[in-house]
């Protein structure tokens, strides 16, 4: 899809996006190891901690990415060691398989191999603190890894002691510190969008745009008493069409965050909401 993406658009995610002026392709390679590193649990991303509230309530996407995310190792000192092990067990495990496996495995170790180079095809994958950007690793990981066992440990024996030791792996890299670090109480994180909700409310709003991270949170929120679309990436036509049906009556608002842009058109009566904009239509509607 990257590819794809970029064969329509002249390989415009290759140029410097706006968030990441500084970032180049050969940059974003280099971070996949970063990248990596969080999607098999070395690295934590704690949203917990984030600004006030969020990430999405911090002044600026500047301050959001340097402040707003955890950038611990799981296992401390060791994190950086074990991420290199990662790569390495990864990469000698394609190798293997790409001598001595099936036709399925050879397709995965290739594909497991360039999908640091495919990754980076993605702009925001210069965004190094989201594991998610790296996720296409895990299933073709999982195929040449078990491949790769198959071919190196020959006996049942140690087979079983292979797949202890990757179950003792996860759960101390990854179930234990979540356990310790959840919350003792309960906690809602919608609360903040609750005073969104009562000013739409009182103002009889019944579709609205919103800024792409809080769009479908605010529906969840309100129990999809509004419309809600997004200002980029339309995922739901539905809803998108019902907010353009509102925007083209003047009757439609739009909730931004701080840091994001105000785009023109936007509508007339700007109502603050914490670290939310809240832009009504006029007040005859």
């Amino acid at each position: 899809m990257p590819i794809a993406a970029n064969l329509r658009s002249g390989f415009a995610s290759l140029a410097p996006q706006p968030a990441f002026t500084d970032v180049t392709y050969a940059g974003r390679v280099k971070g996949m190891g970063d990248l990596v590193a969080r999607a098999v649990g070395a690295r934590w991303t704690d949203n917990a901690r984030a600004c006030r509230g969020g990430p999405w309530t911090c002044e600026n996407f500047v301050d959001r990415a340097t402040h707003g995310l955890d950038d611990r190792w799981v296992l401390g000192r060791f994190g950086p060691v074990q991420s290199l092990a990662v790569i390495a067990v990864l990469v000698v495990g394609a190798l293997v398989v790409l001598r001595a496996g099936s036709r399925l495995g050879r397709t995965c170790a290739v594909g497991l191999l360039v999908s640091p180079f495919m990754m980076a095809l993605l702009s925001q994958s210069a965004y190094t603190r989201d594991a998610r950007y790296a996720s296409m690793v895990i299933p073709l990981a999982a195929v040449v890894l078990a491949q790769a066992a198959q071919q190196l440990v020959a006996h049942r024996r140690g087979r079983a002691i292979t797949g202890a030791a990757i179950v003792a792996w996860i759960t101390l890299a990854l179930v234990v510190p979540a356990a310790v670090r959840l919350p003792h109480h309960r906690v809602d994180p919608d609360a903040d969008l609750a005073p969104v909700v009562t000013v739409l409310r009182a103002n009889g709003i019944s579709a609205l745009r919103a800024e792409y991270w809080i769009a479908y949170r605010l529906a969840y929120a309100a129990h999809e008493e509004f419309d809600v679309s997004p200002t980029s990436t339309v995922k739901f036509a539905r809803y998108e069409a019902a907010v353009r049906s509102a925007e083209a009556r003047g009757a439609a608002a739009m909730v931004l965050q701080r840091y994001q842009p105000v785009p023109p058109g936007h509508p007339p009566r700007l109502v603050e909401v914490g670290p939310y904009l809240v832009y009504l239509p006029p007040a005859r509607f």
